[in-house]
């Protein structure tokens, strides 16, 4: 089994994109296209994207927007048959040390009300449930919990 000091997480270039791109594709139902992910790559610094590599394969990636001392975590996905042995963990730990150097004070995200194992991981880092946001995603009209965490 591999450790977390096994995965590589580092930015995410423009190469990454296609890959990237595909495994949202594989995710998620309503993925975001390429140009997304290009566009949010040609926002930096206000952009925090990461990806996580193990034995030079791409197997997850996080995207967040920081908003003055708020952060917004938009995506992370970790492909399926690397999950439970720490790829999340590892781009999330990141994504925190980034930004508690850059003086985030809070980290925010949305998820999908049934998806409770991603609730567990996100309670996991700090992060507490502040509020259900009704229909949030368009196709399901699933209610999304908006979570919150406190960098101190």
């Amino acid at each position: 089994m591999k450790a977390l000091e096994d995965f590589i997480i580092r930015d995410m270039v423009e190469d990454d994109i296609e890959k990237v791109a595909l495994l949202e594709q594989s995710i998620f139902p309503t993925p975001w296209p390429g140009e997304i992910f290009a566009r949010e790559l040609k926002a930096r610094p206000k952009a925090l994207l990461l990806v996580a590599e193990l034995d030079g394969r791409l197997c997850g990636y996080l995207v967040a927007r920081i908003f003055a001392e708020t952060v917004h975590v938009t995506n992370i996905a970790v492909e399926s048959e690397m999950r439970r042995i720490g790829v999340g963990t590892a781009l999330m730990k990141e994504c925190i040390s980034r930004c508690f150097e850059k003086g985030v004070k809070f980290l925010r995200l949305e998820v999908r009300e049934s998806n409770i194992p991603a609730r567990r991981f996100y309670e996991k880092f700090g992060f507490r449930e502040l509020e259900l946001r009704i229909g949030y995603y368009s196709d399901t009209g699933e209610d999304a919990v908006i979570m919150v965490a406190e960098l101190s």
